[in-house]
């Protein structure tokens, strides 16, 4: 939900902000969340190729804009987002969240257990 406190997991494609911690600022259903960096990194400048600090919109050196994907916010896909827990009651209702999935996984890989050995004997 938008405002929610998360931390990005492990990215090959941007490896320096994983782990970062940030705040949910949009969410596409079916599709990606947008997220503020509380410390994005340094951009590289498409011009000039000059590290520029994350909170200049415009290159320090030869006044080239930054891009829309080289500032404090990223669109990440649902898998890369872990919510913080800041409070006991939090862990809490996660993990009852997650005993309820274990529970409905356990009732499903019975189920198919049982749907691959049973045979309906239809004439061929």
């Amino acid at each position: 939900r938008v405002g929610q406190r998360v931390q990005v997991g492990s990215l090959d494609s941007n490896p320096e902000i994983t782990n970062a911690i940030a705040t949910i600022v949009e969410y596409r259903p079916g599709r990606d969340y947008e997220v503020s960096l509380d410390s994005p990194p340094e951009w590289s400048c498409r011009s000039c190729t000059l590290l520029n600090s994350a909170q200049l919109t415009a290159c320090g050196a030869c006044r080239t804009s930054r891009g829309s994907d080289q500032g404090g916010n990223v669109w990440l896909e649902p898998q890369h987002l872990s919510p913080l827990i800041t409070e006991a009651r939090q862990v809490k209702s996660l993990a009852q969240k997650h005993w309820v999935e274990q529970e409905k996984l356990v009732a499903a890989t019975l189920a198919n257990s049982s749907c691959t050995t049973f045979c309906l004997n239809l004439p061929v």
